[in-house]
């Protein structure tokens, strides 16, 4: 074999290995179930970033504030990432951008106004999850939607109170 051909096989070898290797991270970036922060918009090719998304997806009424005493106080996460359209402890698919939560025991489908203690800011919420789980202090974990309308999603954590707005569907 010629040294040109040689170098040419050597090259088409080396080509190969690149394209093997960046076709196996396109398939384990596909795989991993993370979601890219970008969704499409319809049949065309746009595409709505989290924060466009989100405001397509809240709340567009005022949050109907509840009377009487709060049911719990403490404090509020917000999650994302990699538990993002995969089902919840209710069988729904989480959505990130609706405007949803995690609660240890009241009943899926139980909206609650939650209230920033700083600031008196709240949201409206739909429970459908269960959690937070390992942190005794945090009562609640908000969808990012929910975070952002709140104005949490940039602390991680904020005190809240919960109030009961509507009982769970009978």
């Amino acid at each position: 074999m010629s040294m040109e051909a040689k170098q040419s096989r050597e090259g088409s070898l080396r080509n190969a290995r690149h394209i093997i290797v960046l076709l196996s991270l396109l398939a384990i970036g596909c795989a991993h179930g993370r979601h890219s922060g970008w969704h499409a918009r319809g049949s065309g090719e746009e595409w709505l970033s989290d924060e466009e998304m989100h405001r397509k997806n809240a709340v567009s009424r005022p949050v109907e504030h509840a009377q009487g005493e709060p049911i719990q106080t403490g404090y509020a996460s917000w999650y994302a990432g990699i538990f993002s359209f995969r089902k919840t402890a209710n069988g729904e698919t989480f959505n990130p951008a609706d405007m949803t939560a995690a609660h240890r025991t009241l009943p899926f489908g139980t909206w609650l106004e939650v209230r920033r203690v700083d600031n008196g800011k709240s949201v409206l919420v739909r429970v459908n999850d269960r959690g937070p789980f390992g942190y005794e202090d945090r009562i609640i974990d908000l969808s990012k939607g929910a975070a952002i309308e709140l104005g949490s999603k940039g602390q991680g954590l904020v005190k809240v109170e919960l109030y009961i707005v509507k009982g769970p569907p009978s």
